[in-house]
């Protein structure tokens, strides 16, 4: 079993919480957005999914195993450091950032972290 967040509630994410909603191996769910009627969708209609609008916060919790950006683009490459400097595994929806060498240094950056 594992813990996973969905960062990014917009146009991609809930179809991505939906997808580990169904997923059996899949413990808890925690859906991040900095916008509060996105999360409150969220929370409607899956009301087990905790809910944050900081992604440091997704980042400094030790019970999340996984995340799944599905932000805007241009906040892939943040996001996603963060994340593998907090020993999370890492999903980027596509695409992985905005520029080549960005993310050339998240695989080298995903690598050394394993």
């Amino acid at each position: 079993m594992i813990n996973v967040a969905v960062i990014g509630c917009g146009y991609w994410g809930p179809n991505m919480v939906r997808t580990f909603v169904g997923n059996s191996d899949v413990d808890k769910i925690y859906c991040c957005d900095k916008q509060p009627d996105r999360l409150k969708l969220m929370k409607q209609r899956y009301p087990k999914v905790d809910v944050s609008k900081d992604y440091m916060e997704i980042a400094k919790n030790t019970e999340i195993d996984a995340v799944d950006i599905c932000t805007d683009v241009t906040s892939h490459y943040e996001i996603a450091k963060t994340m593998l400097e907090n020993d999370k595994h890492v999903c980027i929806e596509k695409p992985m950032a905005v520029k080549v060498s960005e993310a050339k240094r998240l695989v080298d950056l995903a690598k050394k972290k394993k």
